[in-house]
């Protein structure tokens, strides 16, 4: 019989891969068991929509139940109120997606806000940090937000202005994002820190500016999609710490292709003024309800 790994070898790999994440601008989480369970009738309802839609909500993390998506058994009286707060059935009609498929991803989605949560825990933000940085700055909200996708969204390399975004692609091209080990990615990462910013990063702000506009030079070896569909991808941004931020883009959609794409922020890194807000936006920019073909 062989024998059973001691707990301090566990402790070390896991130490190891918190120290690999801290180094790294965007780590990624596999979930190929939810990629393998994802509902159909939710993706059979996307391709009939005619028009966007963006569904956002204001969650308590503390609040989410550490429950799996698969996890179908559960009382009526159990479920959690994700799902009211983010409408899901203003955009997932009964007779379209089940029930079954609506609690599948609202339990998901708590999946994906507790990773989220899990990862400012176990990822340091700096040399001083010791890790527990959300813990110390008591943050307890996020603000997700589930949106239909038809069309290309920011299309040149950027850095998010948040401390880190989770970012989930149920289906769809998923974010590209540049080699963090290039050249190109270390002078745009650099010249997008604002706090303490100093000569360098200024200086390196045109430069900047100019890779970023003739992308297409380097883009084929150094812009690759990150993750696969279901997959948590983190993107540290210019308010990280560290000043090690991911420079990524929105994948091109044509010929109809579309995205359903999941995204978590912080609470104070949403603008105050749609934080508090369920939009449904069309493909003109309104709010309103969303269309779909009968």
């Amino acid at each position: 019989m062989s024998a059973r790994p001691t707990p301090q070898v566990v402790v070390v790999a896991k130490k190891n891969e918190q120290k690999k994440k801290s180094s790294c601008a965007s780590f990624v989480k596999s979930r190929p068991h939810v990629k393998a369970q994802f509902p159909r009738d939710i993706l059979n309802a996307c391709e009939r929509f005619q028009s966007e839609f963006e569904l956002r909500a204001t969650l308590d993390y503390a609040k989410s139940r550490r429950r799996r998506p698969e996890d179908e058994d559960e009382d009526e009286d159990d479920v959690s109120s994700t799902t009211k707060q983010l409408r899901l059935r203003e955009v997932f009609p009964e007779e379209d997606v089940s029930d079954a498929s609506i609690a599948f991803l609202e339990r998901d989605i708590e999946a994906v806000v507790r990773d989220f949560r899990d990862a400012f825990v176990g990822v340091k933000e700096s040399d001083d940090d010791d890790g527990s940085s959300w813990k110390k700055k008591k943050k307890k909200k996020v603000v997700v937000s589930l949106s239909l996708l038809r069309r290309t969204l920011c299309t040149k390399l950027h850095v998010d202005h948040v401390r880190m975004r989770a970012m989930t692609t149920y289906c769809g091209k998923k974010t590209e994002v540049l080699d963090e080990e290039s050249l190109v990615h270390a002078i745009v990462a650099k010249a997008a820190t604002v706090e303490n910013a100093g000569p360098m990063a200024w200086a390196l702000r045109p430069v900047a500016d100019a890779l970023k506009s003739n992308a297409k030079v380097f883009e084929k070896t150094l812009v690759k999609e990150r993750g696969e569909s279901c997959d948590i991808l983190f993107l540290k941004g210019e308010m990280w710490e560290s000043g090690k931020a991911s420079v990524h883009r929105s994948p091109e959609t044509t010929n109809g292709g579309w995205r359903l794409v999941l995204r978590v922020d912080e609470y104070d890194a949403v603008n105050e003024a749609e934080e508090h807000q369920m939009c449904v936006v069309d493909d003109e920019g309104r709010r309103g309800g969303a269309k779909s073909k009968n």
